[in-house]
């Protein structure tokens, strides 16, 4: 076996004349991969001075705000080359960048315009505009960053063409939204718009019947259904947007003009816009029920983060007395929401908060009864459901707008001691009634 092994090596030996063809090829590979190297897309390397020509002159920049000392970053700054790389290769013209937030006061300052408050924070900037910005929130490895930004590049509205599409665009849905903007006269407004069909669209995992659907047709002449909501003086024209929905009033319409004044940048358009779809996406008081036709709007309700107020009724006749109660209550609080200043940072954050008004018949919904231990002795009864806590407060005996204002007042002061807690609470079996809306 030694003497084979040893006549294997013999024959394998490079002849006299290989150290120079070998170098030779060595240089010629080398020469291959700097060519590759060069041609292969890089990370932009940004700072308080190249960022706005940069971002202004691309579509679709996600920029990587790190610090040279956090380790996260460093975990992050190879996954980033190579997610640049695979979408160069899949001819995707979306940039990818890095900016040191830590490198002097000017990307300092860049950072906190663009509230950077930990790293790495990635922010996406669209059509060119360097002070609009959207965070990132998603995978960071990179075939997990490839997917995200392809998704997020994408456009979420649809473009209609004809009234007859628009006409099925409306009728989709259970709610759907309908924008009038002419090409380049109308582009700010169209890329608020685009803004907020992103937010709503930037879930994957959501059901599918959750989703609001955001259209764009070029001429008011192509806006269906308008007729018999809008007079004469009041007729859709270009920048207007209109929510369609299946409950409440059919159509209404927001438009940006209020926001002229105030020289509002895409943001605030697009909050003021969110918010306005936030609000109408579902009805004041939904109904809790069985009814197929009724789950997409409850999971819409139950999906929404703020707390949920869940009235029980008797029989149908006080179920239709409570949610015109309710109804006074929830238009109360939409008008208290949209006065009152936010103070967080985020356009749309009293929106996320307002509650969700929900009313059933108790017969129909015993499972959810024993989820919040209700007393079916003591109908009619209300319930808040703080999802953030998964606190639960019950108001047995519940009658009047008044002594359900005061108690949705109090739980909104902090002063309302919870009913039930959902620490170690396994002794009902019962689930909560948004897993009976569910698919």
């Amino acid at each position: 076996r030694r003497g084979s092994l040893s006549s294997a090596l013999a024959a394998s030996r490079v002849p006299a004349a290989a150290p120079g063809m070998f170098r030779r090829a060595l240089v010629l590979l080398l020469l291959a991969l700097g060519a590759a190297a060069a041609a292969s897309p890089e990370v932009l390397r940004l700072d308080a001075h190249s960022f706005e020509p940069a971002v202004a002159s691309r579509p679709f920049v996600a920029v990587a705000f790190v610090a040279p000392w956090c380790a996260h970053c460093k975990r992050l700054e190879p996954e980033w080359r190579a997610a640049a790389s695979k979408l160069a290769a899949r001819g995707r013209n979306i940039a990818l960048a890095t900016l040191d937030a830590t490198a002097g006061d000017a990307n300092a300052a860049l950072a906190a315009r663009h509230d950077v408050r930990g790293f790495p924070s990635i922010r996406i900037f669209r059509d060119g505009d360097p002070k609009s910005a959207e965070e990132y929130v998603g995978p960071r490895a990179a075939d997990g960053v490839v997917a995200t930004l392809e998704r997020l590049e994408a456009k979420a509205e649809t473009f209609i063409n004809t009234k007859r599409d628009a006409e099925a665009f409306v009728k989709a849905k259970p709610v759907v939204v309908l924008g009038v903007f002419d090409g380049e006269r109308d582009a700010p407004l169209a890329r608020a718009f685009g803004a907020a069909a992103h937010a709503f669209a930037d879930d994957p995992d959501a059901p599918d019947d959750v989703s609001v659907p955001f259209g764009v047709v070029a001429s008011a002449a192509a806006v269906p259904e308008t007729d018999s909501f809008f007079g004469e003086e009041q007729k859709v024209r270009r920048g207007d947007v209109l929510i369609y929905r299946e409950f409440e009033t059919r159509v209404e319409r927001f438009r940006f003009e209020h926001l002229a004044e105030k020289n509002a940048s895409q943001d605030e358009r697009k909050d003021a816009l969110l918010s306005f779809v936030s609000l109408r996406a579902t009805p004041r008081v939904a109904a809790l029920t069985r009814d197929p036709r009724s789950r997409s709007v409850l999971r819409r309700v139950f999906a929404h983060p703020g707390p949920k107020v869940i009235g029980f009724a008797d029989d149908e006749s006080t179920r239709r007395e409570m949610a015109e109660t309710m109804a006074r209550v929830a238009e109360e609080e939409e008008k208290e929401h949209i006065s009152r200043p936010d103070t967080s940072g985020a356009g749309d954050a009293p929106t996320k908060t307002r509650a969700r008004f929900v009313v059933g018949v108790a017969a129909e919904n015993a499972n959810a009864l024993r989820f919040f231990d209700v007393d079916p002795e003591r109908l009619p009864a209300v319930v808040i459901h703080d999802t953030r806590t998964d606190a639960r407060y019950v108001l047995h005996d519940a009658s009047g707008a008044d002594a359900l204002a005061e108690w949705l007042a109090a739980f909104r002061a902090g002063t309302l001691a919870p009913t039930v807690r959902s620490a170690g609470d396994e002794t009902s079996g019962a689930t909560p009634p948004e897993a009976e809306a569910g698919p």
